[in-house]
């Protein structure tokens, strides 16, 4: 279809069905199971669209592709009734609404939004974010099939966020199946959800922001950082009984929190509050050996005078092993820029061990373990950074 009109699919499709290209106009599937074969929507300069007037339109087809300026709106698809994959490259977009099934989602700088989508495949399950100068966004929740293992797969690529997930991440049922975090690319996620799993969320590669506002993006599930991966943002994990955080690197990968969060826009960092635990649930984070804390602090603000710092809050224990590092990082180009001042980086029930190595851009720049009383007993709660002041930096630098 290349002409401005709408085409109307009134019956149900047979099989197979031919393979649909709309660069321009309307392709309007008006009754159940009407398109049964693939349809690619977009991909020229003209406005293109799929049109789906009633539920459950689409029958089990092979691909549903959104290109630049085009729109497909499947409204809800049901189990045996749903596309094995759904892709949106380039601009394009694909609108679902709630109910929704689907097997495998790949985005290449498109957007997949609406309601929830509930997975409706034993293996292959997953989203997958392919490398694009774009950002990618799935601006709805996903619930994985229980039975089988899932996937969040990044690539990097030029974006600086490379996906976005705005919903919750969540199972089908009681799950003893991980879901797994792959890829060199950022993954953005500001959704909550409640469900468990008896195995952790698996940060494999890459950067993962937790920019929630609310709740936890994981549900009552162990969140392991491994070998060469950073986790960042400035939201909220735990608050379940299983929903602790285990960091743990190897001697040539370290794996790092790095409190704090990016701007999408520029890539400057954004200097925040990582929490984990809440006052009601807490938690355990675990910094195993070759593990990194990365802290960085703020050039003075042109309106309040002062800078500001990262912070690991931990409503539990916040545990230092072996090799472990403080990296502390100035987010400005000139230390004169950063007004003086002293920072708490990491608070904490109890902090247990040190850091093995502290690396800093100048020697000025001390931190202290502080102690208060508890139950007659001195317990390290926080640890301090303190920048000297301007005049000051200069004389001992």
């Amino acid at each position: 279809m290349d002409g401005a009109g709408i085409v109307a699919l009134a019956a149900a499709g047979g099989t197979p069905q031919p393979h649909f290209l709309v660069t321009a106009g309307v392709l309007q599937p008006e009754v159940d199971s009407a398109l049964r074969g693939n349809a690619t929507i977009g991909g020229g300069e003209a406005s293109a669209r799929l049109n789906c007037t009633v539920n459950v339109a689409v029958g089990n087809v092979g691909a549903i592709t959104a290109l630049t300026n085009g729109y497909a709106l499947l409204r809800q698809t049901t189990w045996g009734k749903m596309p094995d994959t759904m892709n949106a490259s380039n601009g394009g977009i694909i609108q679902i609404y709630d109910w929704s099934y689907g097997h495998i989602v790949r985005l290449t700088g498109g957007t997949i939004q609406g309601g929830f989508m509930y997975c409706g495949a034993y293996s292959g399950q997953g989203i997958y974010s392919y490398a694009s100068a774009q950002p990618s966004f799935f601006l709805a929740g996903f619930s994985f099939n229980q039975y089988g293992s899932a996937t969040l797969s990044v690539e990097d690529g030029e974006a600086i966020v490379d996906l976005t997930i705005t919903g919750g991440i969540s199972w089908s049922g009681a799950s003893g199946n991980p879901i797994y975090k792959n890829g060199a690319g950022t993954l953005r996620m500001t959704g909550s959800t409640q469900t468990r799993s008896s195995k952790p969320f698996q940060l494999n590669g890459g950067t993962l922001l937790c920019d929630n506002v609310s709740g936890t993006p994981f549900g009552d599930t162990t969140l392991n950082v491994n070998a060469g991966t950073t986790l960042g943002g400035c939201g909220f994990i735990g608050g379940y009984t299983n929903g602790n955080v285990v960091v743990a690197g190897s001697a040539n990968k370290p794996a790092t929190i790095a409190p704090g969060t990016v701007d999408d826009e520029t890539g400057r960092h954004l200097c925040g509050t990582l929490t984990v635990g809440t006052e009601a649930q807490t938690n355990a984070v675990s910094l195993g050996g070759f593990s990194r804390l990365s802290i960085g602090v703020s050039a003075r603000n042109l309106e309040t005078k002062a800078s500001t710092a990262d912070k690991l809050k931990v409503y539990g224990e916040l545990s230092i092993g072996e090799n472990c590092t403080l990296d502390l990082v100035s987010n400005s180009a000139a230390l004169e820029d950063i007004e003086g001042g002293t920072f708490t980086i990491a608070e904490a029930d109890r902090i247990s061990g040190v850091f093995a190595e502290v690396e800093k851009p100048a020697k000025s720049w001390k931190i202290a373990y502080v102690s208060e009383m508890i139950d007659d007993q001195p317990v390290v709660t926080r640890i301090d950074l303190t920048v000297p002041m301007k005049g000051l930096l200069i004389f001992l630098r």
